[in-house]
């Protein structure tokens, strides 16, 4: 089947959430509202309310997520569906605004979300100090809210070659 009838599908599924009516108008939200979690990420890892945010925003995101996407998934005739297996017909599919939003919406939940797990492990398993923190966990931490993959991979990296590595037995930071 072929994706152009989708566009009239899609206008009729059209989200209205928090009384904005178009994905476009909550657009802007979306970064402020990552950075709240961002920010004492990177900034205060130790506040008592670090890992609440950065659990909090991440589940506002996926609750937006679902409201938007789930009624198009469910609600968009099977024969107009893309074919998840094809890559011209996911290329189409973000073509439209309402699941382009929802990518976007994915990804700035689950980077957050990936950069939290490097920050428990730095700060929990590892016990790095302040200063190795700052110096070795941020940068990571950027590149993973940037290009979410290289964040992860970079820490991973500095772990595997032991400049984030666990405490010795003895207690006592290297």
């Amino acid at each position: 089947a072929s994706l152009s009838s989708r566009t009239i599908t899609m206008d009729a599924l059209r989200p209205v959430l928090f009384g904005l009516t178009t994905t476009p108008q909550i657009w802007p939200t979306l970064i402020p509202t990552t950075l709240v979690g961002w920010i004492p990420l990177c900034l205060a890892p130790r506040w008592k309310y670090t890992s609440q945010l950065t659990l909090a925003v991440p589940l506002v995101h996926s609750v937006l997520y679902a409201a938007i996407f789930l009624p198009i998934m469910f609600l968009t005739p099977k024969e107009e569906r893309a074919d998840l297996n094809s890559m011209q017909d996911i290329f189409k599919l973000f073509g439209d605004v309402d699941i382009f939003f929802c990518g976007w919406v994915h990804y700035l939940a689950f980077d957050l979300l990936v950069a939290r797990g490097l920050a428990l492990d730095a700060l929990e398993n590892c016990k790095v100090s302040d200063l190795k923190y700052y110096t070795t966990v941020v940068p990571c931490l950027v590149a993973c809210m940037y290009c979410g993959p290289v964040g992860y991979a970079l820490y991973c990296g500095l772990r595997g070659l032991g400049v984030i590595a666990p405490l010795p037995e003895d207690g006592k930071q290297g």
